[in-house]
C-alpha cells in the first residue's frame, strides 16, 4: 500500500511539474506513441529549422513479469523517463534521464537512477526512394554520465563515448494522416567505456568496448502504431573476452491526442548462448525473463 501511494504521488508530481514548466500550454510537436519506434528517432526526416526548437517527452511505465510462478520471483516496478531535446538547423541535442522504482524491494539499492545519456544527432541526409517513402542516413554521438549506484560505487565507471549511424526508410510526411505507413530502421554503434580499474569491487572483469546492432520495424495507421525492435549487443572486456546478448520488444501504441499517448508491450532479453555455449538462447517469450508493460507518454 505504501509503495502504491508513493508511485501515485510521484506520477502526480511529474504531471504537476509539466504543467508548471509549460504554463499548461503545450508546444506543437509530433507525438510518437510507440516506444519501439521512438528508440529509432535519430532517423526522423530532416526539417527546415530556422531557429532553435525545444520539446520534451515524459514516459511513465509499469513493468511486471509476464509469468507469475507464485514463488516470490515475480518482478514489478515503475520506470520514469524524461527526454528533453533541442532541435537546431544542424542537428538535435537531447538527454535521457531515467529512474527505476522496484515495487517489491524497499531496500536502498533496489530503486535507482540510470546513467544519463547525452546524444547529438546530425540532421538526416535523405534521398527520395519510392513515394511516399524516403531513405535517411543519420550519424549520431552519445556520451554517458554515470549516476547509478552500480556504476559509481561498484564499477567505478567514469564515462562512456560512442558513435553510430542509422539508416531508415520512413514516410515523407505525417504517417497518421495517411491510410497507413511503414517505417524501417537499421543502426549500428561503436563505443568505449572508461573505468578507474579493469574490474569492479567484486573482482569481475568489466567491459571496455561495445557495439549495438539494432533493427526497428513499425507501422502506423491513423492513431494506432505497432512496432518491433531487436538489438544484438556485443561486448569486449578489458581482458579481450567477447560476450553477446539480445533484447527485443513488441508494442502496440495509441495516440489519445497530439500530446498524450498510451502503449502496451512485451520485452525479453538474455545472453545469446545457453550455458553449454553451443545452443542459441534466443526466445521470443521466456517464462523467467519476459516482461509485460504499460506506458503513458506525454509530449510538450
Amino acid at each position: 500500500m505504501k509503495k502504491t501511494l508513493k508511485v501515485t504521488l510521484l506520477g502526480v508530481c511529474v504531471l504537476c511539474l509539466i504543467s508548471l514548466l509549460t504554463g499548461q500550454t503545450f508546444a506543437a510537436t509530433s507525438t510518437k506513441p510507440n516506444k519501439v519506434v521512438m528508440s529509432a528517432d535519430q532517423i526522423a526526416k530532416k526539417e527546415e529549422i530556422t531557429k532553435s526548437d525545444f520539446s520534451a517527452d515524459v514516459q511513465i511505465s509499469r513493468n511486471t513479469s509476464l509469468y507469475d510462478h507464485q514463488d516470490g520471483t515475480r518482478k514489478d516496478g515503475v520506470d520514469y523517463l524524461f527526454v528533453p531535446r533541442l532541435k537546431t538547423y544542424f542537428g538535435t541535442f537531447k538527454a535521457k534521464i531515467a529512474y527505476s522504482q522496484d515495487l517489491k524491494d524497499e531496500s536502498a539499492s533496489a530503486s535507482d537512477w540510470a546513467d544519463a545519456a547525452l546524444i547529438f544527432s546530425m540532421s538526416a541526409y535523405k534521398w527520395n526512394w519510392s513515394q511516399p517513402y524516403i531513405i535517411t542516413l543519420t550519424p549520431f554521438f552519445t556520451g554517458v554520465i554515470p549516476i547509478s549506484q552500480a556504476s559509481t560505487k561498484r564499477d567505478e565507471y567514469k564515462t562512456g563515448l560512442s558513435t553510430g549511424l542509422s539508416i531508415g526508410i520512413i514516410p515523407d510526411g505525417i504517417a497518421p494522416a495517411r491510410d497507413g505507413a511503414f517505417m524501417l530502421a537499421l543502426s549500428i554503434t561503436a563505443g568505449q567505456n572508461f573505468h578507474a580499474y579493469s574490474s569492479d569491487i567484486n573482482g569481475k572483469v568489466l567491459n571496455k568496448y561495445s557495439s549495438n546492432q539494432t533493427f526497428n520495424l513499425g507501422y502506423t495507421y491513423k492513431e494506432f502504431n505497432v512496432g518491433f525492435e531487436l538489438i544484438n549487443k556485443s561486448r569486449w572486456s578489458y581482458e579481450g573476452n567477447t560476450k553477446n546478448s539480445f533484447a527485443h520488444s513488441e508494442e502496440l501504441g495509441y495516440s489519445i491526442t497530439d500530446h498524450f499517448n498510451v502503449a502496451i508491450g512485451h520485452s525479453n532479453e538474455g545472453g545469446a548462448m545457453k550455458a553449454n555455449a553451443s545452443d542459441s538462447n534466443f526466445d521470443l517469450i521466456n517464462e523467467n525473463d519476459s516482461m509485460a508493460y504499460g506506458t503513458l507518454g506525454i509530449s510538450f
